[in-house]
């Protein structure tokens, strides 16, 4: 399972990439200025990291006091010594990734700031900037394959952990990882100094990126307030916006998993089997990283979509769908939030846009609903006490009515308990104008003015308020209940004397509901409960509040492909499906001889 994901993640990866490095190279606005270079080595990047996961396929296990990243050489044509190259090969583009964020960010502090800084991004002293990644990237290598080197002690603590989770035997997989209270003292100063030097590389970059993004940030509103030409402030937005999700990508997918995969196990704290969220979220990461560019950049997304709507003209001598689709936009400014429809362009009526808005926002509780379903049949399934008759004949509506019932339930709060009055509309009308460009006529729009002086708005939104929040609570609930009672059932499963198809059919639903559940969480469940409660106790998000926006719109993308990737059977249809495509038309099958057919029919 995990190495047709990380298989799949990575070729989608490519994909994306490729697509962007074509459109850095010939559709990029003349003053990004050397930002460029910068951008086609991020992508370039990319590119490699997806095609040495691809030649990898990277594990990782947490056990106790110890953390492992292994790869199966089971397979492999190369001796140990040169696949433990090649591991740390992988590793240390965890450093370079990190590197190539943070100078990102100053180049934009910097171009932002104009105090002619950036001549050191010209001519040869570009080489430098390159030259940084790369040396931390090599620092991160020699700091695993030296500091993280694994000896037998460590071997011989993870072996039983090792066969439990993946099957696999040590003595056919290449390691490093650190074993943190070993008794072999100086592999405990040698992991202990591996893992002070990542910390080192990880802090530090985090810290050029808060600091440079806080600057940025001042800067950009600076040059709002200023009287800076219309193409710069929207360009300078563009850029800062796409920063900010390629940041929180890397902060979500790289940061935060590793860092906890690396310093949990040295204060004594067992993740065990969670340790697996790191092979996921290592294995979209490449996937996820070039769609900030690709939709925040007005150039890429406008030669994106003319290389598309020709290939749809050319066929289908249409309208493009761009003109007829429904375009969403949040914003939150102070004490309040919006969620606004354009409705340039549009065929219907205001009131009839503002139940197709109203609609969009419904959808995230019926979203939420469905993937609280699938944790409550999958936790009796596995418990087997006869509950799953519940979802069957006629109580099969029930289940069905659930979600339907809780988008409704949101949509009747968004409309009636955030509905925008004309004072909400003047706090909100300049910053929709001067973020989206946008005039209040052309506009639908729903949201919050929580500290209204219109006392009847003011409760009307603290009751929607309410309401979404005891839907995302009840659902979140559900989830993490039955999340934690399947796994435990699981591991039940493992112990007992089940059938191996049993526990392996179990095991892939369980890993397809966690992913499943992760992208909810990530990119609804969190986004969406900042957004709609940060502004009620007063923190102004500004700017991130168009994170949103992305994650909403990736979201879609990425929720079949758990279920599609994950369980067999899916898996293999999809293949049998697929198959056909790759095998040569006139190629005729070796007849077969009649005994040998007659033995495989038997058989």
């Amino acid at each position: 399972m995990s190495t047709v994901f990380q298989t799949t993640a990575s070729i989608i990866s490519i994909l994306f990439n490729v697509l962007l490095l074509t459109l850095i190279v010939h559709k990029s606005p003349k003053k990004l200025g050397s930002y460029k270079y910068l951008m086609i080595f991020f992508t370039s990047h990319s590119i490699f990291l997806s095609t040495l996961e691809i030649i990898v396929k990277p594990y990782v296990l947490s056990h106790g006091t110890s953390f492992i990243v292994f790869m199966n050489r089971t397979n492999s044509i190369f001796p140990y010594e040169v696949d433990l190259v090649i591991l740390c090969m992988g590793c240390a583009c965890c450093g370079i990734t990190m590197y190539i964020s943070a100078i990102h960010f100053i180049y934009r502090y910097w171009a932002i700031e104009r105090k002619g800084r950036l001549e050191y991004f010209k001519g040869f002293r570009v080489i430098f900037w390159f030259t940084i990644p790369l040396s931390m990237g090599t620092l991160w290598g020699f700091a695993t394959f030296f500091g993280l080197k694994v000896d037998e002690s460590t071997m011989q603590y993870i072996r039983t952990s090792m066969t439990e989770t993946y099957g696999f035997h040590t003595e056919h997989l290449v390691m490093v990882g650190a074993f943190y209270y070993s008794p072999n003292k100086m592999n405990f100063y040698r992991n202990l100094g591996g893992a002070m030097v990542l910390a080192l590389i990880m802090t530090s970059s985090a810290a050029i990126i808060i600091y440079c993004g806080i600057r940025v940030f001042r800067k950009i509103r600076k040059i709002h307030q200023q009287g800076s030409a219309r193409f710069t402030k929207r360009l300078q937005t563009q850029l800062y916006k796409a920063l900010v999700v390629q940041t929180a990508l890397p902060v979500i997918l790289l940061y935060f998993p590793l860092g906890l995969f690396f310093f949990l196990p040295l204060i004594q704290v067992d993740i065990g089997t969670y340790s697996q969220i790191a092979n996921l979220t290592l294995a979209i990461y490449p996937a996820l990283e070039p769609l900030p560019l690709l939709i925040i950049i007005d150039n890429y997304r406008r030669g994106l979509f003319e290389f598309f709507s020709r290939k749809v003209a050319a066929k289908n001598q249409v309208q493009p769908v761009a003109e007829q689709e429904l375009r969403t936009n949040s914003l939150s400014f102070g004490t309040s939030f919006v969620v606004v429809m354009d409705r340039r362009g549009s065929w219907f009526s205001y009131d009839l846009d503002m139940i197709f808005l109203v609609t969009a926002c419904g959808f995230c509780g019926v979203t939420m609903s469905i993937c609280a379903i699938n944790f409550i049949y999958r936790y009796w399934a596995i418990e087997r006490k006869g509950r799953l008759k519940r979802f069957q004949g006629y109580r099969l509506i029930f289940w069905l009515l659930i979600p339907i019932s809780s988008g409704i339930l949101w949509g009747f709060a968004v409309h009636f308990g955030l509905h925008i009055d004309q004072i909400a509309l003047d706090y909100v009308s300049p910053h929709i104008a001067e973020t989206y460009g946008l005039d209040a006529n052309l506009i639908a729009i729903v949201g919050a003015y929580y500290f209204s002086p219109n006392r009847i708005m003011f409760y009307r939104n603290l009751g929607a308020l309410g309401i979404l929040s005891v839907i995302l609570m009840s659902l979140l609930t559900i989830i993490l209940y039955c999340g934690v009672r399947i796994f435990r059932k699981i591991r039940k499963i493992h112990r007992k004397g089940s059938s191996k198809v049993t526990k392996l059919l179990q095991a892939q639903l369980y890993k397809a509901l966690v992913v499943q559940a992760f992208f909810p969480v990530f990119l609804l469940f969190i986004p969406i409960s900042l957004f709609v409660f940060l502004p009620f106790i007063k923190i102004d998000i500004g700017i991130y509040s168009h994170v949103m926006d992305y994650t909403i719109a990736i979201y879609p993308l990425f929720e079949p492909l758990p279920s599609l990737i994950i369980i067999d059977d899916y898996r293999k249809s999809l293949w049998n499906i697929v198959k056909p495509s790759f095998t040569k038309p006139n190629q005729i099958q070796p007849e077969i001889p009649t005994a040998s057919l007659e033995l495989q029919n038997r058989s």
